[in-house]
């Protein structure tokens, strides 16, 4: 059932454009504090969502779905930014 909902949202443009704005702001933020990152929001055309993809361009990189990520940051898209750049980041030191 979780899925029909889903779905609906995606129907909904006032949800939808909340979820972009949201996406874009994490987008910017980690591009504002790490301009050494590669980052990008991508969208399928059948998936439900968007999902936020962050590269070191040395081969480690991580890629989120935006809503589960900002629902780890209590809908905060700095603070999700935050847990991107460090889930990346901390992956260097293994």
């Amino acid at each position: 059932m979780e899925a029909v909902g889903q779905a609906l949202r995606e129907c909904d443009p006032l949800i939808r454009a909340q979820r972009d704005e949201s996406a874009w702001l994490l987008l910017n933020t980690v591009h504002l504090r790490r301009p050494d990152l590669e980052v990008a929001v991508c969208g399928e055309r059948c998936d439900l969502g968007l999902y936020l993809d962050v590269t070191d361009g040395a081969g480690r990189s991580g890629h989120w779905f935006v809503d589960g990520l900002l629902g780890r940051a209590g809908d905060d898209p700095e603070r999700a930014a935050d847990l991107a750049i460090a889930d990346v980041t901390s992956m260097r030191a293994t």
